[in-house]
């Protein structure tokens, strides 16, 4: 039995976003422009301090077993705070190979705006605030109850 690229789109997600229940409770302030058409978005904090800006292009990708092929949309993330990095995500890219999937794509240094290309999968910016620690790159994830 062959594992099929969606599996690793949500053992990709699921290894970026683990996090124990212990909740942060700071606030990140950032704004969005650019073509927002259908642009979805979540943003959530670890209990290291760096948050996880989820976005992605609500559009169907498939009819009738066929890929739709949606063209990308330009999105601009304008920081209102410091940031002293961002790293990218894109948890159903498995270019480079299944074992490098879930590392990120991109990372950023001090950005204040970041141009992103947001498609119809997920993209997760991880974004580190300026005094966080920069966490360390996470392949694996513990379920266990707390």
């Amino acid at each position: 039995m062959q594992r099929k690229q969606s599996f690793y789109a949500v053992r990709n997600t699921m290894h970026v976003m683990c996090d124990s229940p212990r909740p942060a409770t700071q606030s990140l302030r950032y704004s969005l422009s650019g073509n927002l058409a259908n642009v979805r978005t979540q943003l959530y904090q670890k209990r290291n301090g760096a948050f996880y800006l989820v976005a992605w292009v609500e559009k169907q990708s498939f009819f009738r077993n066929k890929v739709i092929n949606n063209a990308p949309q330009a999105v601009k993330i304008r920081f209102e705070q410091p940031i002293s990095r961002v790293r990218a995500y894109q948890p159903s890219d498995t270019a480079g190979g299944i074992a490098r999937s879930n590392q990120p794509k991109q990372t950023y240094t001090q950005p204040s705006v970041i141009n992103l290309s947001v498609k119809d999968a997920l993209t997760i910016l991880e974004i580190v605030p300026r005094g966080t620690a920069l966490p360390g790159v996470s392949t694996k994830c513990s379920f266990a109850a707390s």
